[in-house]
């Protein structure tokens, strides 16, 4: 097994899962007790990740990740995303205020 996405929370790494299983890639979600606080965002490797069961479908895998980062991003129903200048968060256009650490959206 090979880990294709670390994951920043357990709801994302569901949400690659089943990117990769709607396009015939077989895939699983591990380290899904390892998210010891609801809410807070574990320390780098020790987040949920999803692994693909066969190796050899890595890059296919890669790209369809990619896409969906991307589409999620930039999503025409809430705008533009933004970053968020002090954690580094991901926010959707809609938001004025990191939902991770309450810094305002710099103009």
């Amino acid at each position: 097994m090979k880990r294709v996405y670390m994951a920043s929370n357990l709801a994302a790494a569901h949400m690659v899962e089943a990117v990769l299983k709607e396009n015939d890639i077989v895939a699983c979600v591990r380290g899904e007790t390892l998210n010891f606080y609801s809410g807070a965002t574990p320390p780098d490797g020790m987040g949920p990740a999803v692994y693909l069961v066969n190796d050899e479908d890595y890059a296919r895998a890669r790209g369809l990740i990619e896409n969906f980062e991307h589409a999620r991003t930039s999503d025409p129903a809430v705008g533009d995303s933004w970053q968020c200048p002090a954690c580094g968060e991901r926010m959707g256009a809609q938001f004025t205020d990191c939902w991770k650490c309450g810094a305002a959206k710099s103009e």
